[in-house]
């Protein structure tokens, strides 16, 4: 399983002013991009016969830091 959450803040922008520290966004700053996953893998064999599977599911919320998409 995974769970990835992501907000729009850009590391390469300078700092705002110590004075703007009340109001500055410390995590998640923007909207806020997530992905979900959960997976499940199996195997197994009887006699000369073997067989493998794999499925799951991806879930993502906000793609491309946009509100519903």
């Amino acid at each position: 399983m995974t769970l990835l959450r992501q907000g729009e803040g850009d590391p390469h922008l300078p700092h705002p002013p110590v004075s703007a520290y009340p109001s500055t966004p410390t995590i998640f700053a923007g909207v806020r991009h997530a992905h979900a996953e959960a997976r499940a893998r199996g195997s197994g064999q009887a006699r000369q016969v073997g067989g493998l599977g794999d499925g799951g599911v991806h879930l993502i919320s906000n793609a491309g830091h946009v509100t519903g998409a």
